[in-house]
């Protein structure tokens, strides 16, 4: 069920430029404040000095581009959890968590949000890459069991994915096949042509000159070269191996 929920909104207008600049104006003993109290032995005292300075600017900012919006809740739905059966609700709520804490990373870069986002992000691989090793070995479960099932059972389990059936009439389905056949090119080959049209093909004893001439050495040796080794025997039990070496030799 969807809910209407609210949202802070930020958008520029060059129409308020003139009065975001006297707000700025106006803020300068406060910056002037940040800047000079600033700790610069350490990391978080400089993360401290940003933080503040970027909250002077912000708190000026909100009143002249900040609106409230409603918007509608819809469920998270990507593209992993259209196509993948083992996205469940525990995903759902680990991705979420991941994309907050990435846009709260975006809207500011501190040691404190960059930690958020990696806790999330690898909370977030650990657990789809779990439910998913858990989906497949519970599927190689139940194909396993299905050995000793019946046929029917088989044919249902196989057959649970239902898949979108086409609107096609049989008519258009037939029309389409057909008009295939006439738009293939027609290609004219004169030899094949003419062996069609001069060679018997009612002859009972059809005899091909080529495959009467006797076998040459050249050809057997030909052959043997190409012979694959390490290979298993066949009826004659002569492994390629024999025939390569002695031919060789």
């Amino acid at each position: 069920m969807n809910k209407r929920c609210t949202k802070k909104s930020v958008r520029w207008n060059d129409d308020l430029k003139t009065e975001f600049r006297r707000q700025i104006i106006g803020q300068l003993p406060s910056f002037n404040h940040i800047v000079d109290n600033v700790d610069m032995t350490c990391k978080q005292g400089i993360n401290d000095c940003i933080r503040s300075f970027t909250d002077t600017i912000v708190k000026g900012a909100n009143p002249l581009f900040c609106k409230t919006v409603s918007y509608t809740d819809k469920p998270f739905v990507n593209s992993l959890s259209k196509k993948s059966e083992w996205f469940d609700e525990d995903c759902y709520l680990a991705k979420k968590a991941y994309t907050d804490a990435f846009t709260n990373y975006n809207r500011c870069n501190g040691n404190d949000n960059r930690n958020n986002l990696c806790h999330a992000k690898t909370a977030y691989k650990r657990l789809i890459k779990r439910k998913n090793r858990q989906f497949d070995v519970k599927r190689v479960k139940d194909i396993e069991r299905l050995r000793h099932r019946s046929p029917r059972e088989i044919w249902k389990y196989f057959s649970k994915k239902q898949y979108a059936r086409n609107n096609i009439s049989a008519e258009d389905f037939n029309d389409y096949f057909s008009q295939l056949f006439n738009e293939m090119p027609n290609v004219y080959n004169d030899k094949a042509e003419h062996f069609c049209n001069e060679h018997d093909f009612n002859v009972d004893d059809c005899i091909f000159g080529e495959l009467d001439k006797p076998i040459t050495v050249k050809e057997i040796e030909c052959v043997i070269n190409k012979l694959k080794t390490n290979k298993a025997f066949g009826g004659d039990s002569l492994i390629n191996d024999f025939l390569f070496l002695q031919w060789i030799f």
